[in-house]
């Protein structure tokens, strides 16, 4: 980082989360090192009781590199989850706004500069959503992870602020034409007074974090302040074997199998984020920390209970016995997108009778 500090430029906290990925940590470190901006800057890693030498790779790269940064590394003592881990480092941040890093990801060296000119410009922000690249060790360009659904087919908006209570709402349950903003953790940054004033994500669940973090940060900011989605590119974002989010993106057999097994694994992750953000919602609507209408958080509880209903009937879909399965369909008809966009029926077959049917349809798809 220069020397030359403007003390009047906003200063940041970087809050980086690991877990077993000593692989691609140390280029992740160098990335936020090597910022280009100018203002004071803190890096926080939290290393979740990795099990392979992540922790040896970030002291190693830390002794050779950070010369000069405000630098805490912080060692979970066994393995919490990574909305623990960003609890863990959003109570040491000591600066007004924190942008979030993965330990697998590649922060581009503006980010951070970035980040500070929307802040500048606008204020009133509590969160903004930048949009990020997706890459693999075996593709680096795997297209643009845009700061809005993927679906939205108009022209996505350079800047694009959400304001007022309405605004927000009307985004956030989808209302009408207008780009839905993107819970992508590694492109977000949020303003730290909403950590003051909501506190740890954890605050129930202290012993077990493993659920997401950006989706739950996402809706306290939503409820409470202003936000923002920028097309600016925030980082390169890895796909990876251990990635939760990874798919094998082919229709061999193979891949089909793997990305069912992702979505399986993917949605008890989102099971355990859809109960905690509800809990979050009675909570803003019983403390007053939202400024949403009754109306507009009534509604909010009915999305985010379909979206748990959805999560619900796909996790542990192909362990689960045929009894099992025909009961979560009968229960949750009419409440979950899976059992209308992914055809139910066929998934009554087992995985590789599922998987070779689905092969066969990709195939004559394509020709």
């Amino acid at each position: 980082m220069n020397e030359q500090t403007d003390a009047a430029l906003l200063p940041l906290s970087m809050v980086m989360t690991c877990y077993n990925v000593e692989k691609y940590v140390k280029e992740a470190i160098l990335s936020c090192l090597q910022q280009d901006y100018q203002g004071a800057m803190q890096l926080i890693i939290v290393n979740d009781a990795s099990t392979d030498h992540t922790a040896e790779e970030i002291d190693k790269t830390l002794a050779e590199h950070a010369q000069g940064w405000d630098v805490t590394v912080l060692h979970h003592e066994r393995n919490k989850g990574v909305a623990a881990s960003t609890d863990t480092g959003w109570a040491v941040a000591k600066h007004p706004w924190i942008v979030m890093v993965d330990g697998d990801d590649i922060q581009y060296p503006d980010r951070c500069s970035k980040t500070a000119r929307i802040v500048a410009e606008h204020p009133e922000l509590s969160m903004i959503v930048m949009s990020a690249q997706k890459f693999s060790d075996e593709n680096p360009d795997m297209g643009i992870l845009p700061y809005c659904v993927e679906n939205y087919k108009e022209e996505i908006p350079e800047l694009h602020i959400l304001s007022t209570p309405q605004d927000r709402a009307k985004n956030y349950l989808h209302r009408g034409r207008n780009p839905r903003l993107n819970g992508f953790g590694c492109a977000m940054a949020f303003r730290r007074d909403l950590y003051e004033k909501w506190g740890n994500l954890c605050r129930d669940w202290e012993d077990d974090g493993h659920y997401a973090q950006d989706p739950a940060w996402e809706v306290r900011a939503y409820m409470c302040a202003p936000v923002c989605g920028s097309r600016e590119v925030a980082c390169k974002y890895r796909i990876h074997e251990n990635n939760i989010f990874s798919r094998q993106e082919s229709y061999d057999y193979a891949g089909i199998l793997a990305q069912e097994r992702a979505k399986e694994k993917y949605a008890a992750f989102r099971e355990r984020t859809n109960i905690h953000m509800l809990q979050d919602v009675e909570r803003a609507h019983h403390d007053g920390l939202t400024d949403w209408s009754a109306e507009d958080i009534r509604e909010l509880e009915l999305f985010l209970l379909r979206k748990l209903h959805g999560t619900q009937v796909r996790a542990n879909w192909w362990d689960a016995s045929l009894f099992e399965k025909i009961h979560r369909i009968r229960s949750h008809k009419g409440k979950a997108d899976f059992l209308v966009r992914d055809w139910a029926i066929p998934r009554l077959l087992p995985l590789r009778v599922f998987a070779a049917w689905r092969w066969w349809r990709e195939r004559a798809k394509r020709k």
